[in-house]
């Protein structure tokens, strides 16, 4: 059965408290929450509305199970997808969370949870269900690479969802945790490989002299274009790396004790 409050603990150690960044088109927040989200549940509730700045945790649980929690239908997902819906859904949005989800599964891509979708996530096989939290973590990030405001906040989104793939898998089978961390690893070797494959290449296409400049200038940039490719991709799988990494140690040390 899927646990919101063990979903809500890892959701909230992302958002941290409160914060008001200029650059954030969300505007100040605080566990998460924006400010109009904020006073929106208060007027819901009947009450005064106040800055985000005041609210309660208690309170922002609450707005969490009633506006993302439910609306994704969180109890009703298996445990870890759970959690990958349910943050994705947090940081993008209950109309967008679903979707990733959704295409790894292979079902209709509408962001809205219904039977069809519920039913395909349910009684999958261990190794289909971590491939498909994989996936959708993985559409995810490539979602977020493309959004303008990821120069600002690219990295701390990367090791986010990097997180999130290990502790869903954790939820799931944590003795995978290892090998997907290796697998990150030789992904990392591979890409460093490739790129230097590509500049020697480029180096030693027969006598640099004899060779127009337009040529020589377009394999420069070429090496340097592949060089910034490589070198993010590299970023994610490490950040995906000590994710899974970290969540199998504290699963070792737990089984320790």
């Amino acid at each position: 059965m899927s646990d919101f409050e063990t979903c809500l603990a890892l959701v909230l150690k992302h958002e941290g408290g409160y914060v008001d960044h200029p650059k954030d088109p969300g505007g100040a927040t605080k566990w998460g929450v924006t400010n109009n989200t904020y006073k929106a549940y208060l007027r819901s509730m009947a009450q005064t509305p106040k800055h985000v700045k005041y609210m309660t945790e208690a309170e922002a649980a609450k707005i969490y199970r009633l506006e993302y929690w439910n609306r994704v239908k969180g109890d009703e997902w298996p445990v870890g997808m759970d959690y990958t819906v349910f943050d994705a859904s947090v940081n993008s949005g209950v109309g967008r969370g679903p979707k990733w989800i959704q295409r790894a599964l292979g079902v209709e891509i509408d962001g809205k949870v219904g039977a069809n979708t519920l039913m395909s996530a349910r009684d999958l096989p261990i190794e289909t269900h971590i491939k498909v939290i994989k996936d959708a973590n993985r559409y995810r990030l490539g979602f977020l690479k493309g959004l303008r405001h990821w120069s600002t906040f690219g990295r701390g989104w990367a090791r986010r969802v990097a997180e999130v793939e290990a502790a869903s898998i954790a939820m799931v089978s944590p003795a995978s945790l290892r090998a997907e961390a290796e697998d990150s690893k030789a992904k990392m070797k591979h890409e460093v490989t490739g790129v230097v494959g590509t500049g020697s290449g480029a180096g030693a296409l027969g006598s640099i002299a004899d060779l127009p400049s337009f040529v020589i200038y377009a394999g420069l940039t070429l090496v340097a274009i592949l060089a910034v490719i490589t070198f993010k991709r590299y970023t994610a799988e490490q950040d995906r790396a000590i994710a899974m990494s970290r969540a199998a140690e504290a699963y070792e040390q737990e089984e320790n004790v």
